[in-house]
């Protein structure tokens, strides 16, 4: 039974040695889940407190002595000490519910400050107390479920008219006593329960971690096997899903303590105690070496099952590693990454609501439909709305990141907005380093900047932001995307070909416009069948370079109707487009060679013999 600790109010406080060895132990400890700079911050503030400079104890010396920050950091602008404070509070919390619980002193960070705080634990003696009962609580006979009635209320006047009462007898004291004893245990395992479920609840609901987009459990996978040797397959396996959902921006993903704790306990599987919007589960079934791997979604508030998948996987311990580590990305995948199972279910959700409806998360999904397509329709309502979430939600990072590259596509696209900034590339810019500075361990606000640098003119450093996002997250389908699209505009194939190839492996539901990558390398490869393929694949609205590449694909083919008929199209986004075919994609930094390609192309197609003049 868990032993319920209380504070030692009329206790010395603890002395500087005593607390210097519990944090050297709390360190130590593989139940301390804190990041190396985490500690580092942990032990500053608590050697700062220590030598009685608490007042000096503040972000930004936090910053340069524990984040390796430069004397002009600006904690206003850079809030990576208040998020860090939120992740080493989280995990002091969840040190004290594990191994840390029966620790003789606590060290905590109190919110409001950063100033260390230190006291001392005793076990209570009730808890004590029930222990023992638990222990004899076999050899005694069980309590009657049923509550003893009250006894009547006496009136004074009834007292006197009352016969005398004999004292009871040795058998009933006894049986009294081991009543009021199991009574007093089912108080104290109720009220240990209690303070449980309230620092459970304190631990995956913190206040400075509130989530905006859907909350996910994972109950521990289902071990199916004759050999309880191989039940650690499936909690390894929870623990690795659970770690790749984490890396999905705006997913709030309970953390593995609270999976299998809750997973163990099925009274607590209501949405009163967890209020989850979805729960994966799953098993994993071993033998001779193989495994089959089932998992299921299901949306907790319908009760519906949105998403279900299962797989052979060999489980023997040469290969077993990767096999789980590949299943938990699988998984993750397939669940949350852009334009999966809980994007399609956001869509769907908010598919009706006006823009001015939408909240912070449903306004970041409605950005991701519209970038499937860049439906010029749904531009200047998205932009109010990511203005609008700002404003509301100034710490939330990915709407920095969207709003800049709305920005940029007014600039690529020629988007139209009232009220967008002179200069949008430089506000773009100014955006992204923004989310970045907010969240600088997301990769969204490292997909921004890629963009707007690309945009900008600065390839090298487009290339290399992206590659810093894919660093931070190796499957952000959508960096490996636009890498790729890149590499092909640079007439990189070499680079650009694996890159697309396994963005389509991870996420064959990508936006369709990465497959123009596919189509520059398919065309320019002299492969006009496979190129006309890839054009197929798109997905409608289709915009002006769906219907150019259309043009060029079909007069390749001597199909000259279609390529006339595609040519039209394109006339009807831009009348003069034969006029600056060219300078549109020297702006999208196209090599050369891919340029002239796609002018005598269109050339071939009838749109305007004088198109190679642009060249010269």
């Amino acid at each position: 039974m868990t032993q319920v600790a209380d504070r030692q109010v009329d206790s010395p406080p603890p002395t500087h040695g005593e607390v210097r060895a519990v944090l050297q132990k709390l360190l130590a400890s593989g139940d301390f889940d804190a990041s190396e700079r985490n500690k580092r911050f942990l032990t500053y503030v608590v050697e700062e407190t220590l030598s009685g400079r608490g007042s000096r104890i503040k972000a930004y010396n936090i910053a340069l002595a524990a984040f390796d920050r430069g004397s002009d950091f600006d904690p206003l602008a850079d809030p990576i000490v208040r998020i860090e404070a939120g992740r080493l509070r989280r995990a002091l919390e969840h040190y004290y519910l594990t191994s840390g619980r029966s620790d003789a002193i606590r060290i905590d960070i109190p919110k409001g400050s950063y100033v260390a705080a230190f006291s001392r634990a005793a076990a209570s003696d009730h808890a004590a107390s029930a222990d023992q009962m638990d222990q004899a609580a076999p050899d005694e006979p069980e309590a009657s479920p049923e509550p003893t009635p009250p006894p009547p209320t006496l009136r004074a006047a009834d007292a006197e008219t009352l016969p005398a009462q004999s004292p009871p007898s040795p058998a009933s004291r006894v049986a009294s006593k081991r009543i009021l004893a199991l009574t007093a245990a089912a108080l104290i395992v109720a009220a240990g329960l209690w303070v449980g479920l309230q620092q459970i609840w304190n631990f995956v609901r913190p206040d400075d971690a509130l989530p905006r987009g859907p909350k996910i459990i994972v109950y521990p996978f289902e071990e199916i096997s004759d050999s309880p040797a191989q039940a650690f397959i499936s909690r390894g396996m929870t623990y690795d899903i659970i770690g790749s959902l984490t890396r999905f921006n705006d997913l709030f993903v309970y953390g593995p303590e609270t999976s299998f704790y809750v997973g163990a306990h099925k009274q607590m599987r209501t949405n009163s105690v967890i209020q989850a919007d979805f729960v994966l589960t799953g098993s994993v079934l071993s033998a001779d070496g193989a495994g089959r791997i089932s998992a299921m979604l299901a949306d907790l508030r319908t009760g519906r099952n949105v998403w279900s998948w299962s797989n052979e996987v060999p489980l023997t311990p040469a290969d077993m590693r990767g096999a789980q580590t590949e299943i938990a990305d699988h998984v993750a995948r397939a669940v949350a990454q852009p334009y999966g199972t809980l994007f399609e279910q956001s869509a769907a959700e908010i598919a009706g609501k006006p823009a001015s409806d939408l909240l912070s998360y449903e306004c970041v999904v409605r950005f991701q439909q519209y970038w499937r397509t860049y439906d010029a329709s749904m531009y200047e309502d998205l932009v109010d709305c990511m203005k609008a979430t700002i404003a509301r939600d100034p710490e939330y990072a990915r709407a920095y990141s969207c709003l800049a590259l709305l920005y940029v596509d007014s600039y690529r696209f020629g988007q139209k907005a009232a009220g967008l900034p002179a200069d949008p590339m430089q506000q773009a810019l100014e955006l992204a380093n923004a989310a970045i500075g907010l969240e600088p361990t997301a990769s969204d606000g490292y997909l921004a900047l890629s963009v707007a640098r690309w945009f900008g003119h600065d390839v090298e450093g487009g290339l290399e932001a992206a590659k810093q996002g894919l660093a931070l997250n190796p499957n952000n389908t959508i960096l490996i995307g636009e890498l790729g699209i890149r590499y092909a505009l640079l007439a990189r194939w070499d680079e650009s070909r694996p890159m697309l190839d396994k963005l389509f492996a991870l996420n064959p539901r990508a936006p369709a416009g990465y497959r123009r990558g596919r189509f520059l390398d398919a065309y320019m490869h002299g492969d006009y069948q496979a190129a006309l393929a890839e054009l197929r694949a798109a997905e409608r609205p289709l915009n002006i370079y769906d219907h150019v590449f259309q043009a060029m694909t079909y007069a390749q083919l001597g199909e000259s109707q279609k390529a006339k008929a595609a040519v039209s199209q394109v006339l009807v986004f831009d009348p003069k487009y034969g006029e600056h075919v060219a300078a549109d994609f020297l702006k999208r930094n196209a090599d050369p060679s891919l340029v002239r390609a796609i002018v005598d192309g269109l050339a071939k197609a009838g749109l305007s013999s004088s198109l190679s003049s642009e060249m010269n």
